[in-house]
């Protein structure tokens, strides 16, 4: 049950990820959050992996963030607030955890037009160009590619990786007015530490 409830706090936090990218620069955050036990790889390590895959896919690593932009981080989450039913105090957690977790974060992702325009073929293409960039160093498959619809006329495509105490989480999107891939990657033993209203907190506000 535990391992259940981690993986969705870690995926709320990655949809958060997602929305917090378009626009918004890059932060940084010594927290404790960021203190990496002995086996588990650098936050500089993972950053550049990500960036060393995006670019041999021919892709713009311009775009990979480290951690969560910090900016206006507190009027997304008071502009959720009549969605996802937090109070005041329960919001202001969620925007702390955010911030605390941030070092322990790293996205990527592509605009709806992305660098070879809506072409689904070459779309897909550089999704698996990317996920053949982590493989290439060293991200062991967790998860194969798995498709399922998305929407009614869209379908979406995810895969999972691992390595050195750090999951990757990559998806692409097509819909019949646009396509857009990501990729968020988080390190375990951050989340992990989450506790059970922590994780409660997080999937109520990214639900």
């Amino acid at each position: 049950m535990r391992n259940t409830r981690a993986g969705a706090g870690r995926t709320a936090v990655a949809v958060a990820a997602a929305g917090l990218l378009a626009g918004c620069g890059t932060s940084s955050a010594g927290t404790a959050a960021a203190e990496t036990a002995s086996a588990d790889a650098g936050p500089k390590a993972v950053l550049a992996d990500v960036r060393a895959a995006v670019r041999s896919a021919g892709l713009p690593e311009r775009e990979v963030v480290e951690g969560f932009p910090e900016q206006d981080v507190a009027e997304v989450f008071s502009e959720r607030a009549p969605d996802s039913g937090l109070d005041a105090g329960q919001r202001r957690k969620v925007a702390a955890l955010t911030r605390e977790l941030a070092p322990c974060h790293v996205s990527w992702a592509t605009g709806p037009t992305g660098p070879t325009g809506n072409d689904p073929a070459e779309r897909r293409q550089e999704f698996e160009a990317v996920l053949a960039g982590f493989e290439a160093r060293g991200w062991k498959e967790r998860r194969p590619v798995k498709e399922v619809e998305f929407g009614d006329d869209g379908t979406l495509r995810n895969a999972v990786h691992h390595k050195r105490g750090w999951t990757t989480y990559a998806q692409h999107t097509e819909s019949r007015d646009w396509i857009a891939t990501s990729v968020m990657v988080t390190q375990d033993s951050c989340f992990d530490r989450l506790t059970d209203e922590e994780e409660d907190l997080l999937e109520r506000a990214f639900d």
